[in-house]
């Protein structure tokens, strides 16, 4: 292969190289393994995630799942916006907010979610 048609191909490439070998990793361990119960085959999972795709179910879940997280986000900027303008006119509620908005800066937001779903029941947590 030429450098040039390599340098190129590459961008097509190398995300190609990854998921053959995210492939290749997936059946060994399935070989390795031996069991579809604790680790399925690529062919079983496919045809599980078609199973799911072909299921008017799935579609009613996952479109009732965006609607929720639509309207928590859409709360959510309603309050982080009143907030914001309440907390820039009076000086006071931004310093008693301070410490709060710290201590979520810091924490990531896949342990906050984490710990949302096990204080909250999981069928309300987006």
């Amino acid at each position: 292969m030429k450098p040039n048609l390599f340098k190129k191909l590459s961008p097509i490439l190398y995300p190609i190289a990854s998921i053959l070998l995210m492939l290749l990793v997936w059946h060994l361990m399935f070989l390795h393994v031996g069991s579809e119960f604790v680790f399925p085959s690529i062919g079983a999972t496919l045809k599980s995630i078609w199973q799911y795709l072909c299921s008017g179910a799935f579609w009613l879940a996952l479109l009732s799942t965006l609607a929720r997280v639509l309207l928590c986000f859409a709360i959510s900027l309603i309050f982080a916006i009143a907030i914001g303008v309440l907390a820039k006119f009076v000086p006071a509620i931004g310093k008693i907010l301070a410490p709060v908005v710290a201590l979520f800066r810091s924490a990531p937001t896949v342990a906050v979610m984490v710990i949302l779903i096990l204080i909250a029941d999981p069928a309300t947590v987006p």
